[in-house]
């Protein structure tokens, strides 16, 4: 763990350790299993063809979920321009090389979390010109929310796009990420003007937040 202070805040939340009554120490509360038991959550590299059904996978997961979203907030329902011809399942199947080629080192990176052997989250980082990289497609499926995986996965990240060189990164998201937002806040980023323009259906732009972070 990079940070000691995030572990200790993260096996706080989880129970696995507890404040004792004397400043900056700790009492064990349970045994070594249950430590482990956190720590099996891995960040590990994409590799394509090696991951290639569980991108797949969660990249319908991630589309359904904004879907869902749109519907509730914005009474917007995708299926009216989108997957007419084709389902959602076999337009993924068809596109899944073209979206992940672009997070290869050396100028980007894919992370994948992996627990108890399933994949159950992503987050990537590709070029966006010579100076800034762009955080994109970070999920983490529901049932596995709320154990401070996203926020290690930003921070990760971060970290890839500090060794490439980027002066900063830039990120796009959405009002009704609320839990995403506070991480990307709480990590330097910072609201901004649209960065590029919008290619998508007119009637999301307005959905749209733009972020940036420099460092």
């Amino acid at each position: 763990m990079e940070d000691w202070d995030e572990l200790i805040q993260l096996l706080r939340k989880k129970k696995l350790i507890t404040l004792s009554k004397k400043k900056n120490h700790f009492k064990r509360t349970i045994i070594f299993y249950s430590l482990l038991d956190y720590i099996m959550a891995k960040f590990i590299t994409m590799n394509f063809k090696k991951h290639r059904a569980d991108l797949i996978s969660l990249e319908v997961a991630h589309t359904n979920y904004y879907m869902e979203q749109y519907k509730i907030c914005y009474n917007i329902e995708f299926t009216d321009f989108f997957f007419k011809k084709i389902t959602l399942q076999e337009a993924v199947e068809r596109d899944i090389y073209d979206i992940y080629k672009l997070f290869n080192p050396p100028d980007g990176i894919c992370y994948l979390i992996e627990e108890d052997g399933i994949i159950i989250g992503k987050g990537a980082l590709q070029k966006f010109n010579e100076e800034y990289g762009e955080i994109k497609g970070m999920f983490i499926r529901p049932e596995f929310r709320g154990n401070g995986y996203g926020k290690l996965l930003v921070k990760k990240l971060l970290k890839k796009g500090n060794e490439i060189g980027y002066k900063g990164i830039y990120l796009d998201t959405r009002p009704f990420m609320t839990t995403a937002l506070h991480i990307y806040r709480s990590e330097g980023f910072e609201e901004r003007d649209e960065y590029q323009e919008f290619k998508g259906r007119p009637i999301l732009k307005p959905t749209m937040i733009y972020m940036e972070k420099r460092f």
